[in-house]
């Protein structure tokens, strides 16, 4: 009685997950009561396989839990996990060996159904039962022909699109094609351009005297080139050109004429060693200076190493604070922090007031300057881009020759070496719309499109406006012209004038605008930040000049802005600009250095 009752527990377990599954609905209770009876429960272990390709097969599987992988001749073309799936319908149909190999990607548990124990037992139930197996499978077979009509048909419409896309490709690489003719021809122009100024200049290099020759030999180490240039800089040049200052004070008149003639020609040599000189200085200074890079950042440490690497500078590296602290009893010429150690930098002033401290961060300028605002000393101010690692690594060297070389002022610094720069005295308000019309018709020439012009523009104006309305103050640093309207002309005598500069490298367009007052200081640019960004509610203070909109102007329209500042004494702003097409405008950054 308990053994019959326990079959009987099963089959009703059989019979309620069958009702279950939609293709069982139409059996009715007596059919699928009848249908458990010869299903039995089996489960197959991860790993195993069900069915193989090729191997004969008489039973139904019923798919109640786990994962199954349909592979044909090896490769992987389905899975089954939904409750009910059916396995191993198709060789069971066609009395053909299985098409598929079944392989259990978990455990997996199944009812099995056995074909040859239908087709044994007789009776208008058993035949019931089988017929309506067969109407289950032409169902699963018009289910498998649906499906595949449906990918015949996405087929034909990827290959329609296909013969589209090739037809533009054809047309793409037939413009192409005559891009690159014309490219071609066009090239070939500049070329001949090219070999005419290169002719120009080989009949140039005959004239060239026996010392550039001596020249020649020294170029092969830049080293000792460097080192020569500034001989002849400092030991003949320098002194050459005082012996002609007397002369010229002293002689007759020929030999004052011939001698002022010298005279301009040694200010001209002078005025283009002068920048190799520095430069060779400064290398040579930087080879003896130690620096520390506090910065938990992989990537910021492998940048800092590439950028100073071979200027024979000594780098250490402090991953935390920890590191920081002890790094600090020895004594570094600069110190780079990210903002996690910002707080850091009072002790290490403390231990050498001489240091340079800098903060170097990837943030944006509302996220760290809260941090700025609350320090004791104001530190300088070094902004990277993560994504772009050139901009990066050049303005790691640049910060640190300007740090190390007490020169802080010039965007030639940020541009390639040799670039020519355009120089012109601001000496009023009335020479504003000129030396703007000048600076945009420069760049246009020069093919910088008419989007980065317009931002150019738009921040050379308000840093003119700056250095002739707000910058200039009297000997008791009050200011002279704030008071004024904007559209009342101010007149500048010749020791107020400032220097509005402009250059490009092909790279980047600099801007700068330099004044002899001093009168910006590093906390009121942050108060004017802090309001500007929203961090302060008030407005920027409400006179006449509106510095504060108009530094977030300068900051807001440049890729990078370069506060320069001597207290009293000078003030530089370098406002830069990528020219490349493809360069969209980033995050507003800004440099900060105090001398």
């Amino acid at each position: 009685m308990g053994q019959n009752q326990a079959v009987t527990d099963s089959n009703d377990e059989v019979y309620s997950t069958l009702a279950q599954f939609p293709f069982f609905f139409n059996f009715g209770p007596v059919l699928l009561a009848q249908l458990a009876e010869i299903a039995v429960y089996r489960v197959v272990a991860k790993g195993d396989y069900l069915l193989t390709q090729g191997q004969l097969n008489s039973n139904l599987y019923i798919l109640l839990n786990g994962r199954l992988g349909v592979l044909v001749d090896g490769a992987r073309i389905a899975n089954l996990n939904t409750p009910g799936d059916l396995v191993g319908e198709m060789s069971v149909i066609s009395l053909r060996p299985c098409s598929a190999t079944i392989l259990a990607d978990t455990d997996a548990e199944l009812y099995v159904v056995r074909a040859d124990e239908l087709k044994e037992r007789r009776g208008p139930d058993e035949d019931r039962i089988q017929l309506l197996l067969y109407r289950i499978y032409s169902q699963v077979l018009a289910d498998k022909l649906e499906l595949t009509n449906q990918k015949a048909k996405r087929i034909e419409e990827i290959n329609k699109q296909l013969e589209t896309t090739q037809e533009l490709l054809h047309k793409a690489n037939r413009d192409l094609e005559i891009k690159v003719e014309d490219r071609t021809k066009a090239l070939q122009l500049k070329t001949q351009d090219l070999m005419e100024i290169n002719n120009k200049l080989e009949a140039r290099n005959e004239e060239v005297t026996i010392s550039h020759k001596k020249l020649e030999e020294i170029y092969a180490s830049r080293a000792s080139t460097l080192s020569q240039l500034q001989k002849l800089y400092k030991d003949h040049l320098i002194p050459l050109r005082f012996s002609l200052d007397s002369l010229v004070m002293t002689g007759d008149e020929t030999t004052r004429r011939i001698t002022q003639e010298a005279r301009t020609e040694i200010l001209q040599a002078i005025e283009l060693l002068e920048p190799i000189s520095s430069l060779y200085l400064n290398e040579l200074s930087l080879k003896t200076k130690k620096i520390l890079l506090a910065d938990s950042v992989r990537k910021h440490q492998i940048n800092a190493k590439m950028a100073l690497g071979g200027t024979g500078i000594h780098l250490d590296i402090a991953a935390n604070p920890q590191e920081m602290i002890q790094s600090l009893e020895k004594n570094y010429d600069v110190i780079f922090v990210d903002t996690a150690m910002l707080p850091l930098l009072e002790m290490a002033l403390e231990k050498n007031p001489q240091v340079k401290v800098v903060l170097m961060t990837s943030e944006k300028i509302a996220e760290y300057l809260p941090r700025l605002l609350v320090m004791p000393t104001l530190p300088n101010v070094v902004t990277r881009r993560d994504e772009d690692r050139t901009f990066t690594i050049k303005n790691i060297v640049t910060a640190v020759t300007k740090l190390m070389s007490q020169d802080i002022f010039g965007l030639e610094k940020y541009l390639n070496w040799g670039t020519e720069v355009k120089e012109f005295a601001v000496t009023g308000s009335q020479i504003r719309p000129s030396l703007l019309a000048a600076m945009d018709g420069y760049f246009e020439s020069l093919g910088v499109r008419r989007v980065s012009r317009d931002r150019m523009k738009l921040v050379a104006e308000e840093l003119l406006m700056n250095a002739i309305y707000d910058a200039p103050v009297d000997k008791n640093r009050k200011s002279l012209f704030n008071h004024l309207s904007r559209t009342v002309e101010v007149h500048l005598s010749s020791d107020q004038y400032s220097r509005l500069r402009y250059a490009t490298d092909g790279m980047f367009c600099a801007v700068s605008v330099e004044d002899p007052f001093g009168a910006l200081n590093g906390p009121t640019i942050l108060k004017y930040l802090e309001r500007c960004y929203g961090l302060k509610n008030s407005e920027p203070e409400a006179h006449k000049g509106g510095a504060g909109r108009g530094l977030h102007q300068i900051v807001e329209n440049s890729d990078l802005v370069v506060f320069n500042l001597h207290n009293q004494r000078r003030t530089e702003v370098v406002a830069l600009f990528n020219v490349d097409i493809k360069a969209e405008k980033g995050e507003s950054i800004f440099h900060l250095f105090i001398k």
